[in-house]
């Protein structure tokens, strides 16, 4: 089916680009604070020291991506991605 023509698919702004204040610096430290905060409520909540061993480990590793402190920015970016799509392969495996 073709869509209408206030359709916000083709323009610039629409539907899958970022907003305009936001960078993908500031989405990964979200996601970092997020990350950290759910292990910080599995080990709260259940008691589970390894959810809060694990997502300070992987929050710190994305930590020392997102800060440029020891990896170029490419190899940051490829190691960033890979961390990314291992977690929400993990988490899309528990979920189900």
């Amino acid at each position: 089916m073709r869509g209408r023509r206030n359709s916000e698919l083709g323009r610039a702004g629409g539907l899958g680009e970022n907003p305009p204040n936001m960078s993908q610096t500031a989405i990964l430290w979200i996601y970092i604070v997020l990350l950290f905060l759910g292990g910080l409520m599995g080990f709260l909540k259940a008691g589970s020291k390894i959810s809060l061993i694990m997502s300070a480990a992987f929050a710190g590793i994305l930590i020392l991506c997102n800060t440029d402190l020891i990896f170029k920015r490419n190899v940051a970016d490829m190691l960033a991605t890979v961390v990314l799509v291992f977690l929400l392969v993990f988490f899309s495996v528990r979920l189900v």
